[in-house]
């Protein structure tokens, strides 16, 4: 969206195919959509239209001469420019997938972010997943990190009492209960 935002700045002219319509989206998990901020800001760019919104999933592109042909669920889209594919992006964990067991895309973890096949390795940051909660927000993940450095505290004897502080200011997110319905952000 960045891209988008910076592009459409420069009064070029910008089309953002996307298969789910975010902007009418009612999720609120910045995880799973863009947020609010950046919602804003294509709103306030976009309203000299440079940017055209199509929902639709893209089936394949063509380069036809000097042009490349879009085509999606709905329609054929014209560019002139060679489109940009920005559908995310393979994490760091890959570099390290074999330490880790795996179900469903995810690296299975335990209550404190741990690795369930190599004890001492734990997820924290943006590539973080708990159930059905991805931490990519940076709100999220915040909270995760003091639970990870209580339990490795505890297992190493050493004096984690500073971690009250984490509760009391809403930065130690332990319960992992009915997850997906907080979103801290």
């Amino acid at each position: 969206m960045d891209t988008a935002i910076n592009l459409a700045e420069r009064n070029k002219r910008v089309i953002i195919i996307d298969k789910t319509n975010f902007l009418d989206s009612k999720e609120i998990d910045p995880s799973r959509i863009i947020s609010p901020y950046t919602k804003d800001r294509l709103r306030k760019i976009n309203s000299k239209n440079t940017i055209e919104f199509h929902t639709g999933r893209v089936i394949k592109v063509e380069k036809n001469g000097n042009e490349f042909i879009i085509y999606t669920e709905r329609k054929k889209i014209h560019s002139k420019t060679q489109p940009i594919l920005a559908t995310g992006f393979t994490g760091s964990l890959s570099l390290i997938k074999r330490l880790f067991y795996w179900k469903d895309g995810k690296a299975l973890l335990n209550s404190y972010d741990e690795s369930t096949k190599t004890p001492g390795l734990y997820v924290t940051g943006p590539l973080l997943q708990q159930r059905d909660m991805i931490f990519c927000f940076i709100y999220k993940f915040q909270q995760r990190f003091a639970v990870i450095a209580n339990h490795i505290g505890i297992k190493l004897s050493k004096d984690v009492s500073i971690i009250e502080n984490y509760k009391r200011e809403g930065m130690y997110l332990e319960s992992l209960d009915n997850i997906k319905d907080k979103c801290a952000c």
